[in-house]
């Protein structure tokens, strides 16, 4: 660790900025930690004599800092206990390097009075993420926070007093018992567990607690601290989930509105070749493509405010360096809060795509307009032609179907039926039709459809090439013979 002191002395003759700060606060130490080097901390000797003269373990806070990666904020505070049950605040501020990744850190460091004890409990019991629980040596309530009566809908005093083994599900009064001797056995340290009560209206919530027991001055356990939290919608995501997704070929992720992931079926690992272990609680964007992360932000955006299911087609990286399409249509969880993607690759169809437009080009500078279409008839691209006639954006109509955008009260249903039925068998048809434009004007147009095919003859998109014939239409519509006066003559 010598040459990360080395490197630090350097940085203090180098930034001026630096020394400045050291002086300018009464640090009771110093850490610095290198880029890419953010395992290895290293703490000078104030801050190791200090630590070890209030029994501290200098590893329990190295432990801690690593919560705080990339370590992208100005100040944090830390909480440490030493051996004799004493808590001290850790007080924490980074000097950020302008030209580099190395960070230097700042340490306040001073043992939590009473009052400062009892504010931070107090904080942690008015908490509405967490139970805040105690039970005496019987097992029976003494306290319960707000949060807790809110959750499973008992006032304090219909649970108060009575034992906690009557709200757990039996399969798992064991399991509740073994860590409360852990308890006896190991006090003032957390014991995990996670156990199945049912609230007042028999609804079984899944939570996980830590378990603690607390000491007298004569260091025997008085009470039980039960602190925990409801994961009822991660367990259930989990088991209906496992079974149904295990073998299906496109992926299904669950991630927050924030894009933090939470659920990743197998089928990530078998298209990406990424880890869903790796990737969970990461955050999504991080793979997408940077052209398409703002059209998928506003597909997220626009469901969450309306709640209603859309799509949206974007690249994402595979672990391989190679870019994947994918087509993702996204519902949104009422019950959890969450997004529930189900994505398709589409890779192949892109690429066919691409060579279409290559072929839709050479007829793009023409009147006529074009569409390609998806196997099931979701527009995938449009020329400009197109967009001049019905007045839709490229961006507007993709994935969307034609028959969404510009059929309207005169068009005809019976066309409209024979159109349908030549895309649903895959042939060929041309037929003329009155469209509506985006400001539900009409126009005529004479359109023909054909199908592409790929090397297995499976259908893979369709061309369509409209031409607008209202003015021929409506010239015809409108003619009137001439009268023939001297039909009498002749005959």
């Amino acid at each position: 660790m010598n040459h990360v002191k080395i490197e630090l002395f350097e940085e203090v003759k180098n930034h001026p900025a630096l020394f400045d700060w050291m002086i300018s606060n009464s640090f009771t130490g110093l850490g610095f930690m290198q880029p890419n080097e953010t395992d290895t901390i290293w703490f000078n000797t104030a801050l190791v004599d200090f630590f070890q003269k209030n029994t501290l373990a200098v590893s329990e806070l190295k432990a801690e800092l690593q919560k705080f990666k990339p370590f992208s904020v100005d100040f944090f505070r830390i909480t440490l206990s030493n051996s004799n049950h004493t808590s001290f605040a850790v007080d924490t501020k980074l000097f950020h390097f302008d030209d580099s990744n190395k960070i230097a850190f700042g340490f306040y460091v001073e043992e939590i009075l009473k009052e400062e004890k009892i504010d931070i409990l107090s904080s942690i019991i008015q908490s509405r993420a967490y139970y805040v629980v105690t039970t005496d040596l019987f097992g029976n309530y003494s306290f319960v926070n707000e949060h807790f009566c809110e959750v499973f809908s008992f006032t304090k005093d219909e649970i108060i007093g009575k034992n906690a083994l009557s709200n757990i599900i039996p399969e798992d009064h064991q399991k509740c018992q073994d860590t409360v001797g852990l308890c006896f056995q190991f006090p003032n340290k957390p014991h995990p567990v996670i156990l199945r009560k049912p609230d007042k209206n028999g609804e079984v919530v899944v939570n996980a607690w830590e378990f603690s027991g607390q000491t007298d001055a004569q260091g025997n356990v008085y009470e039980i601290l039960c602190t925990g939290y409801n994961i009822t919608d991660q367990i259930r995501i989990q088991n209906d989930l496992s079974v149904l997704v295990s073998t299906m070929s496109d992926i299904l992720m669950v991630v927050g509105t924030d894009f933090k992931i939470k659920y990743l079926s197998n089928s990530w690992e078998r298209l990406l070749n990424q880890s869903v272990e790796g990737w969970l609680g990461a955050n999504y964007l991080a793979l997408i493509h940077e052209a398409d992360k703002e059209k998928l932000t506003i597909a997220v955006q626009s469901i969450g405010e309306s709640q209603t299911q859309t799509s949206v087609e974007y690249r994402i990286l595979s672990f391989s360096g190679e870019w994947i399409w994918l087509r993702s249509s996204i519902n949104y969880d009422e019950a959890t809060k969450n997004l529930v993607f189900t994505s398709q690759n589409i890779s192949d169809n892109k690429e066919k795509e691409e060579k279409l437009k290559e072929l839709a080009l050479v007829a793009s500078q023409t009147t006529d307009a074009i569409i390609i279409a998806d196997a099931q008839g979701r527009i995938t691209w449009i020329n400009k032609a197109y967009q001049e006639l019905t007045g839709y954006s490229l961006e507007e109509v993709l994935g969307r179907k034609p028959s969404e955008l510009i059929h309207g009260p005169l068009t005809d249903q019976k066309t409209i039926e024979k159109i349908r039925e030549a895309i649903k068998n895959h042939v060929p048809i041309s037929e003329v039709i009155l469209n509506y434009t985006k400001d539900k004007q009409t126009y005529w147009i004479d359109i023909t459809i054909n199908p592409v095919f790929d090397e297995h003859n499976v259908c893979t998109n369709f061309i369509a090439v409209e031409r607008n014939i209202s003015a021929k239409k409506l010239l015809k519509m409108n003619y009137v013979p001439p009268k023939h006066h001297f039909c009498k003559r002749v005959r």
